[in-house]
Parts: structure tokens; sequence; C-alpha cells
């Protein structure tokens, strides 16, 4: 997934949601920097969507628009946040 402005990152997955609550699902995001000799560190990320909109998004407007969310996320070089979208 990631790309930030000045370097890539591996994602993973580390918390899918365990059910889903008013039309929220919230995901645990491990960002692993694929340059680790630089002495970065992995960052992490709690992301709550809309799963109806994630699902019916044939035209991946929302999917783009949490994209580029998490590559300004990543570009503040913050170790830990949260992202929510609403549908």
């Amino acid at each position: 997934m990631g790309m930030s402005s000045a370097r890539n990152w591996k994602c993973e997955i580390i918390n899918h949601p365990n059910s889903i609550e008013n039309d929220r699902a919230c995901y645990r995001l491990k960002f692993d920097p694929e340059d680790l000799g630089r002495g970065l560190t992995s960052r992490f990320l709690n992301l709550c969507v809309s799963a109806v909109r994630l699902e019916h998004d044939l035209d991946w407007r929302y999917k783009a628009a949490i994209n580029r969310a998490i590559s300004g996320w990543l570009d503040l070089n913050q170790a830990s946040g949260e992202i929510s979208f609403r549908g």
C-alpha cells in the first residue's frame, strides 16, 4: 500500500474488525519502512471506515480518499494515529 512523499512503506493489517457496528469497521494497521537501515521504526494506525461504502466502492473513489489520508498521515512522521472515514 503505502507510499508517502519521501519513502515506501509495507502495510500489514494486524487487527481486523471483530464485528461491524453502525456501518463502522475499524482496522489496526502496522507500517514498516522498506528502508529499515535508516533507523526508521514501525508506525501504527487505527483506521475506521464505512463498511458499506468500502464494499460498494466500484469506482474506487472512497478507497483513493482513504489512501490519500494514509499517505498524508505517514508524511506527518507520527508513531501512531487514527483516521476515521464515514459513509
